[in-house]
């Protein structure tokens, strides 16, 4: 693996179409992976200290919010979700789906999603072919629901969304 690149991208195969999966060695500045190196303090508390990442979901979804200028009520909206789910996935007490739905209302791109996810404790993965369909959706830039769902029929799994709010998380 080529350790020059903050990115490596791995060629995945659904049916004839290419997925790129991207897995990040350190995806953003604030969110790094625990290597060797990385406990060059004395203590426990002193590495904690310095190594602990405090960004957080909520942190995230508001610059969201603010960068792309959208409001909460927007992002529910396009997301087929509902204010109380688009709380608690703000507040971190959230499914992986829903912040899926969420960063396709927003027009993440994948490493946004990516980051997104993990800053939850999700990932998207290549050993299921919703995550690999997902993650094709966000790096070729398709946030429309219908074609999703369109995507999830063929390949014989269920709807990603249902077109109308829900209130199941």
């Amino acid at each position: 693996m080529n350790t020059d690149y903050d990115y490596v991208r791995l060629n995945i195969f659904i049916g004839k179409a290419h997925i790129p999966i991207y897995h990040s060695k350190i995806s953003n500045p604030s969110t790094k992976l625990i290597t060797n190196n990385m406990f060059t303090y004395g203590s426990l508390e002193e590495n904690i200290s310095n190594n602990l990442n405090e960004s957080s979901v909520h942190d995230l979804l508001i610059n969201y919010e603010i960068s792309k200028k959208i409001t909460p009520p927007a992002i529910c909206m396009s997301a087929y979700i509902s204010a109380s789910m688009y709380s608690r996935a703000v507040n971190g007490n959230t499914s992986k789906e829903t912040l899926l739905k969420i960063g396709i209302a927003l027009k993440l791109n994948i490493n946004q999603v990516q980051e997104l996810l993990d800053l939850a404790g999700f990932a998207l993965t290549e050993r299921k072919k919703e995550d690999l369909i997902i993650a094709y959706c966000f790096d070729k830039k398709i946030y429309d629901f219908e074609i999703i769902n369109d995507y999830f029929q063929r390949h014989s799994l269920p709807l990603f969304v249902k077109l109308e709010n829900d209130d199941d998380d």
